[in-house]
């Protein structure tokens, strides 16, 4: 049995982007990056297990965290240390209070299981981390950071990091942002694509879908991006065809290398280094369809013809529901392909990818497994 893994993350029209700055003057970047969390410095705000935010007397715990922190700055007198008793604390604290009351709602309210967070360094010369929070909000996770904090709680969220990126490759707006005391924001739609194609190399959200190609070697000619574009015509073509029940039309490389299949075709997006990356974005499923084909092509060549037709090939997706509507719609289009196009001309599509990824270390984020 042959396992193609779409490895695709399929986010919801709520998904969501936030930068949040790694304490004040990031000196908890360390902490963040290493613990794989997300940490705010609040301690003593103890929050009670299972009882929502707006039953905590939220403005109470803040203030007397705050409290804490500036004995922290003191170098923790021991006979200057804030009562611990909430009922010494007042509702009011102004806009410092407001701005950390919000950072805790952020934090286990605004911020999902799922979402992606964006967390910068201090220095342009080091890297920002891109990860996905893991866990529930409403679990009030902690962390400790003894070097600041002693044995204090703090706020936190647990995160995988999933890549990375120098801090000068940040949009603008987002380096702007940073420029304001904002412990943690938002990230606007438009400027998220950077993000998700770092985190998730296929990935679909509302209309959009994307792949993003690997390049390993240092060198990438106009012959390499001729062959790669027309092995992506090829696929886009042929995904309109099955998708317009047109079946018939289905068509080898040679034929459909060079056809304008509208808006079946996907952008490129390229910047080859050494590594490098070639991404595909469009608003049909030509991009993902594309990974699975370029992947087989290499990984099982002509014989998925026979492999399809027996049966012995499937697909999942590690990044996705058991049942997830995408992936089926994948599977259905990159194996139907095959089966339509046959020994007659799947083979030479494949020599032609296996011709690209030879010359170039090229790679998709699918994967292909093989079980005895």
């Amino acid at each position: 049995m042959i396992t193609i893994d779409l490895n695709a993350r399929i986010l919801s029209e709520e998904h969501n982007v936030f930068v949040v700055r790694p304490g004040k003057g990031y000196r908890l970047y360390r902490e963040f990056r290493e613990n794989s969390s997300l940490i705010a410095e609040l301690p003593g705000l103890k929050l009670e297990a299972d009882v929502p935010l707006n039953e905590q007397n939220l403005r109470r715990r803040v203030n007397r965290s705050r409290a804490f922190r500036a004995w922290y700055r003191r170098g923790q007198p021991a006979d200057d240390r804030p009562s611990g008793k909430l009922g010494d604390y007042g509702d009011g604290g102004g806009n410092s209070a407001a701005q950390l009351e919000g950072l805790v709602r952020t934090y286990y309210e605004k911020i999902k299981r799922g979402d992606l967070v964006i967390v910068p360094p201090r220095a342009y010369m080091d890297e920002v981390l891109i990860g996905e929070v893991r866990s529930s909000g409403s679990k009030y996770e902690t962390e400790k950071v003894p070097r600041l904090f002693g044995n204090e709680e703090l706020p936190a969220r647990n995160v995988r990091w999933l890549a990375r990126l120098p801090k000068t490759e940040l949009p603008f707006a987002i380096l702007d942002a940073l420029q304001k005391p904002n412990a943690a924001f938002i990230v606007e739609r438009s400027l998220r694509g950077q993000f998700y194609k770092l985190a998730y190399g296929n990935y679909s959200i509302n209309d959009l879908y994307s792949a993003r190609f690997e390049v390993t070697s240092a060198d990438f000619d106009t012959f390499d991006d001729a062959l790669l574009q027309g092995f992506f015509n090829f696929a886009a073509a042929n995904t309109k065809a099955i998708a317009e029940d047109r079946e018939n039309e289905v068509k080898s490389f040679e034929h459909a290398a060079f056809i304008d299949s509208g808006d079946y075709l996907a952008q490129l997006q390229t910047n080859i280094n050494s590594p490098g990356f070639i991404s595909l974005i469009g608003q049909r499923i030509t991009p993902l369809v594309a990974s699975v084909l370029f992947i087989i092509a290499i990984d099982v060549g002509p014989d998925a013809v026979a492999q399809t037709e027996a049966g012995n090939m499937i697909m999942t997706n590690s990044k996705a529901a058991a049942n997830d509507s995408c992936t089926a719609e994948v599977a259905k289009q990159a194996f139907r392909q095959i089966q339509l196009l046959g020994l007659d001309g799947w083979p030479a599509a494949c020599e032609r990818a296996r011709d690209v990824a030879k010359r170039t270390g090229l790679r998709s984020p699918a994967t292909v497994r093989r079980d005895n």
